[in-house]
């Protein structure tokens, strides 16, 4: 505060922080000695401390990415917009461990391609556990590692299973060999679905007794039948 050349850092990157980052029509409103503040859609303003592990991870990373590279090239025409947006035209490397931990799944959608889209010129590398994190990689650059002592090595996607993962639901991805589930439904709706088939098929060929109707009605209510398969 009263400073002017770090005013004049925050002002950019304040601005930078505010172009299409957030959801639910959050802003950023200001950062003083207090910390960073929020304001939401009917303006009500938030603390760095009132808000969700998931913005104060995401504004966190933005803002480090974004002091390194204060640090190294300089304020100075660092971020320039660009078709409308703002972005940074500079260069670099940033290595993401859990990209998507604490995130909403809308922000999961987003957040990949929002950072491609700001940063064009540099290179991120993130792991994740989000089905939805995964449609945001590039050609080539999406890499299936191994569990640890699985005795297998990582291996890039193939084109195909590239092509699947961006096109496809989240359930369907995570059957993918990219997260390899044998089902993606909770185990209680698994085992009722079996038997629900047993109970169905026994019934085509005999009456079921009372019981098993009943077995079969309460079965029933953990099977979705909007779902085919």
């Amino acid at each position: 505060e009263n400073r002017p050349s770090e005013k004049a850092q925050l002002d950019q990157v304040l601005e930078f922080l505010r172009d299409g980052l957030l959801p639910d029509e959050l802003q950023i409103d200001k950062v003083d000695s207090d910390g960073l503040w929020l304001k939401d859609h009917n303006g009500v303003r938030l603390s760095w401390f009132e808000m969700s592990d998931g913005y104060r991870a995401a504004l966190a990373l933005l803002g480090d990415i974004l002091r390194h590279l204060i640090r190294i090239y300089g304020i100075d025409n660092l971020i320039q917009a660009v078709d409308g947006k703002l972005c940074v035209q500079r260069s670099g490397v940033v290595l993401v461990d859990e990209i998507d931990a604490h995130l909403h799944p809308e922000w999961q959608r987003k957040i990949g391609f929002w950072l491609k889209e700001r940063f064009p010129k540099i290179q991120f590398l993130v792991t994740t556990h989000s089905p939805i994190i995964c449609q945001a990689a590039d050609t080539n650059g999406l890499f299936f590692l191994p569990a640890p002592g699985a005795g297998e090595v990582a291996r890039p996607a193939t084109k195909d299973e590239l092509q699947k993962i961006v096109s496809s639901r989240a359930d369907t991805i995570l059957l993918s060999p990219a997260f390899g589930l044998q089902n993606s439904r909770s185990p209680r709706a698994v085992e009722a679905r079996a038997n629900k088939a047993k109970l169905e098929a026994k019934g085509r060929i005999v009456p079921l007794t009372e019981a098993e109707q009943t077995e079969l009605d309460l079965s029933s209510q953990w099977v979705n039948p909007d779902e085919s398969a």
